[in-house]
């Protein structure tokens, strides 16, 4: 049986050997560590530049997309002032037209005249009722008197 002394001795040896082998096993970690690092850091820096290229591409073909919304929002504008300054041409021309043919319109357009010139008369009528009406209504009426039982005499 081996002595104690010799037994200490295998067993420093032991511990030597696995405390180098524990040293070698952390250095080849931390290589293999630092390489991991390096490559996820180019991985990352890689990814971060994919990324930003495409947010980049994105956000042009967004503003894109805004200046030809916006463009044609501003043509839409235009096309319907155009419209609306073509209508009052024609209704200007048309007012002209009618207040300077008088009652010898051509036979085309006699049937629109006559409307009109029937619609200018309902307009004055219906304006003069309308003044009469405010006229009565400025004007102070009686209020008829209630009998006792508390009727007027139209209700009794």
């Amino acid at each position: 049986m081996p002595s104690m002394e010799e037994m200490k001795r295998k067993a420093q040896s032991a511990a030597y050997t696995a405390t180098e082998k524990a040293q070698e096993a952390a250095a080849v970690a931390g290589e293999k560590a630092e390489e991991f690092m390096g490559y996820a850091g180019v991985k990352a820096e890689s990814f971060r530049g994919y990324a930003g290229e495409k947010a980049g591409a994105l956000l042009d073909y967004a503003g894109a997309k805004a200046s030809a919304l916006v463009d044609s929002a501003k043509t839409g504008v235009a096309l319907l002032t155009e419209k609306r300054n073509l209508e009052k041409s024609y209704q200007a021309l048309g007012e002209w037209y009618a207040a300077n043919c008088g009652d010898d319109a051509p036979e085309a357009v006699a049937d629109v005249i006559a409307a009109i010139r029937a619609s200018e008369a309902k307009i004055a009528e219906l304006k003069a009722r309308g003044e009469a009406a405010e006229d009565d209504a400025e004007s102070p009426a009686e209020a008829p008197e209630a009998d006792e039982a508390g009727e007027t005499p139209e209700e009794g």
